[in-house]
């Protein structure tokens, strides 16, 4: 349980680096620069291992659609927020956690329990209530947001899989390597990390994504993929609310407390038995 909540706070913190940085580059910059200072990383770790292969055979295919399904979810998450209303499609990015419910159930014969059922959609409705005040589905960036949270449900799924077969530091390389190929065949975005004058905080947050990454799949390799999509949403939302209160004097409603206060409950409830 320790990996699953390291994971989930390093996201949140994540998040919050990543938007600081989104004032001075775009974030198809900031997704190719933490991949390839990330990289680097993954390979030391891997050789510190011991530089393991995996069974190739039974790897493979569950790996290569893990990697797609990042790619594709990074791609149009970028997508989404060029075109400026992602805001609006929020809610449809929180239900991530009832997605690799249904998929772990599906692909691993993983069922939750009706306890976890409940907490998981209980956390993505609470998710989406906190993050917005109406779902707009006439917006442009609705159908890259939904195939941003279908693919990122997945994905999570099938990482747990490829874990079968393959030492976590072998699966951050290849992960790192399919999310590079395609977000830069796609985007194609101009490194200006120079001129940004931003390579300290790059390299910070390139940190705290690698801990983000690499406790989320210690913590997968025991807990199903639903829940720990569920919390990693959960405690997500919650830190956001109090950065955003602590350090950039944001005002929190009464029904913003409300929401963080049966968020974390229902992140209790669900890891309690973990």
């Amino acid at each position: 349980m320790l990996y699953l909540l390291l994971s989930a706070f390093c996201w949140a913190a994540f998040d919050y680096i990543r938007k600081t940085l989104t004032k001075s580059l775009s974030p198809a910059q900031l997704t190719v620069l933490f991949t390839l200072v990330a990289l680097p990383l993954y390979i030391l770790y891997w050789v510190v291992e011991g530089a393991a292969v995996p069974v190739w055979r039974d790897y493979l295919v569950p790996a290569t659609i893990s990697g797609g399904l990042a790619a594709l979810g990074s791609v149009q998450y970028l997508n989404a927020l060029q075109r400026g209303d992602i805001s609006k499609v929020i809610p449809i990015l929180c239900v991530t956690p009832v997605i690799s419910g249904i998929a772990g159930w599906l692909v691993l014969n993983d069922a939750l329990t009706w306890l976890d059922w409940c907490m998981v959609v209980c956390i993505a409705v609470g998710c989406a209530l906190m993050g917005t005040n109406s779902l707009n589905l006439r917006t442009s960036g609705f159908i890259p947001a939904c195939i941003t949270a279908l693919s990122w449900g997945l994905c999570i799924v099938f990482d747990k899989v490829a874990l079968q077969y393959a030492a976590i530091s072998f699966h951050l390389v290849f992960l790192s390597v399919c999310i590079l190929a395609l977000n830069w065949f796609f985007l194609r975005p101009k490194l200006t990390i120079a001129q940004s004058g931003k390579l300290s905080q790059v390299l910070f947050g390139a940190g705290i994504f690698v801990g983000a990454i690499v406790f989320q799949l210690n913590a997968l390799q025991e807990i199903h993929p639903g829940i720990v999509e569920a919390t990693k949403r959960g405690l997500g939302v919650v830190s956001a609310l109090g950065v955003g209160y602590w350090l950039l004097s944001e005002q929190i409603t009464r029904k913003q407390l409300f929401l963080c206060f049966a968020l974390v409950v229902c992140v209790c409830l669900l890891v309690i038995d973990v």
